[in-house]
């Protein structure tokens, strides 16, 4: 039988698509942090990501664990071939990892023999475990683990459903279509499937793979908001604009619903927090005269002061966190169907419409009852506090990644 140390020094890999790091600047990015942050408490821990922007970005933040980074695109650099080549995937196999980093990975000797001595290979992202049967070949018996951050057949089904032009359509329709035979594989070849609702639990096919539904600890750092002094008349929106849902999401608000506050409200002021903005989303948010604020690195004050916060979010999958963060800091929250599913139930939102008007109008109650508001989302706030709080978080990850996890949980502060 294994010793206390022995046990302590286990080899955790966590194949990841964004390095955890001090700040992350994306939802995915916080959830990873958690974990890697656990498992660094009782195992060697070792990232292996693919290079980029974005885990430039990480590094550039700090608090990264041991890493390796692989298959780093040549971008601007890169020759005709080769743009054709990611195009062609992309289009064929939207579910895969990037095809540089699975190339680089199978040419890193150092990366391909901590492989095959972990105790645990942990995926993260649905496209990663496309990676499984590679990595069973090296290391047979390791135990394996996929995080699905969203069900990716639900999401490309919902761009296929939205999409305005018939090729769009149906290159969507086809991505839904490979994510669904990917489940199917993964369910079938992990040892453990992690979700973060039941809601996205239940969309998953029947497989061996011990399925477990862990709710990410949403609550962290927002104990301590202070709603005492809203700004009346200030709308907040959160969210990575990289993330075309976002955009689309916000694009919509813009263009549908916030002409119809502004008519009703004119001292109304729109403020919009997150990194990835594109050119597209700054002209509009231009013309509409609303405010971008770019990546925020502490939220607190900014949920402290909004009267509302809208998540316009129409398209794509999973528990969106900023959903769930506006409700943990207790800022009455407006969204629509799509970005309330998986969390609590609808007396938790003061306003779930799909429709702009309907939308426009809960947020026009919602300032015009300030205070019976607040008072609402307070006790709202209670309630979610249980559900997305470390103690079940802990509870959750001793169950997928074993008992000595529970010592490597540490409070801490979580930003957008």
């Amino acid at each position: 039988m294994e010793s206390f140390q022995e046990q302590r020094r286990k080899r955790f890999i966590m194949i990841t698509a964004a390095l955890p790091c001090a700040k992350p600047d994306n939802a995915g990015g916080r959830y990873v942090k958690w974990v890697s942050e656990a498992a660094s408490k009782s195992d060697d821990v070792f990232i292996i990501a693919p290079d980029g922007p974005a885990a430039q970005r990480a590094l550039k933040s700090g608090g990264v664990p041991r890493y390796q980074l692989l298959g780093r695109s040549a971008g601007r650099m890169a020759s005709s071939w080769d743009r054709a080549l990611t195009r062609l995937l992309s289009m064929v196999a939207p579910s895969l990892p990037p095809w540089r980093f699975v190339i680089s990975l199978l040419r890193d000797r150092q990366v391909l023999e901590a492989i095959r001595h972990a105790d645990v290979i942990d995926l993260q992202w649905e496209e990663y475990g496309a990676l499984i049967p590679m990595l069973r070949r090296f290391n047979p018996e390791a135990l394996v683990v996929c995080t699905f951050h969203d069900v990716l057949s639900q999401r490309y089904g919902r761009a296929s459903q939205g999409a305005t032009s018939h090729v769009a359509r149906m290159r969507w329709a086809w991505a839904a279509s490979t994510a669904r035979r990917l489940e199917r594989s993964i369910v079938r070849a992990a040892d453990k499937v992690v979700l973060l609702s039941q809601k996205d639990a239940d969309l998953l096919p029947a497989g061996t793979a011990e399925v477990r539904v862990v709710t990410p600890p949403l609550a962290a750092g927002m104990e301590h908001v202070d709603r005492s002094t809203p700004v009346l008349g200030e709308i907040l929106f959160v969210g990575f604009l990289a993330r075309w849902e976002n955009e689309e999401g916000l694009l919509w608000f813009l263009a549908d619903v916030w002409p119809r506050i502004k008519a009703a409200a004119p001292e109304a002021r729109f403020r919009i927090a997150g990194l990835g903005v594109r050119s597209t989303t700054v002209e509009a948010a231009r013309l509409s005269d609303v405010e971008l604020l770019g990546f925020v690195d502490d939220l607190e004050p900014f949920y402290e002061r909004a009267s509302v916060v809208v998540v316009p979010v129409r398209l794509g999958a999973g528990v969106k966190f900023k959903v769930v963060d506006a409700l943990m800091a207790g800022v009455p929250l407006v969204t629509t169907t799509v970005g309330a599913e998986g969390i609590g139930d609808p007396s938790w939102f003061t306003g779930m419409h799909d429709d702009a008007q309907a939308f426009a109008d809960a947020v026009l109650h919602i300032l015009q009852e300030q205070g019976k508001a607040d008072h609402r989302s307070a006790e709202v706030r209670e309630k979610a506090l249980r559900v997305y709080g470390w103690e079940q978080f802990t509870d959750a990850l001793c169950h997928v990644y074993g008992p000595l996890l529970l010592e490597g949980i540490s409070k801490q502060k979580g930003s957008l």
